[in-house]
């Protein structure tokens, strides 16, 4: 497995991969910020509460990682840059999640969309330390089983003259 897993580290995850890994991370994190908050409200736990929720939720996010483009960084060479870029990220989105919730709020008048804010928030915390776990992880496993000089066809040479 690991001559595999080490084939597989010595080029770059495209960056789709990157951008589905984060969609699928922000999926997560919503479903366990749903589960936090709503842990003791039992009756109130049913898929169908949240897919579209979830769905909007999703949009927003992706929207915000186009535009702040947090998926195109070398994962293997992640810096403090991207954790600024997840960041960034993370706040458009729960920005615009906000104003539109707080706009269906005084439309509408719909006052049970109370709990919604503190999901978002707390959606927002786990996201961003899941996508910045996601990275350094990635970046560990690299440095760790593929070492820079692991290539066998290398010649010495001097140049000099210099």
């Amino acid at each position: 497995m690991f001559p595999q897993l080490k084939q597989v580290t010595r080029i770059n995850a495209p960056r789709w991969v990157v951008l589905s890994v984060d969609v699928l991370l922000s999926l997560l994190s919503f479903g366990i910020s749903c589960l936090i908050i709503d842990a003791t409200d039992y009756k109130k736990l049913h898929v169908s509460n949240y897919l579209n929720p979830l769905i909007i939720v999703l949009l927003f996010r992706a929207g915000s990682f186009f535009i702040t483009k947090s998926y195109s960084g070398i994962i293997r060479h992640t810096s403090t840059q991207d954790a600024v870029r997840i960041f960034l990220a993370v706040s458009i989105s729960t920005l615009g999640l906000l104003a539109v919730l707080g706009a269906s709020i005084n439309l509408f008048n719909i006052a049970t969309y109370k709990p919604a804010v503190a999901v978002l928030i707390v959606d927002a915390f786990i996201l961003i330390f899941l996508m910045s776990g996601f990275r350094i992880f990635f970046k560990l496993l690299y440095n760790q089983y593929a070492p820079f000089n692991n290539n066998t066809n290398t010649k010495e040479l001097i140049i000099y003259g210099a």
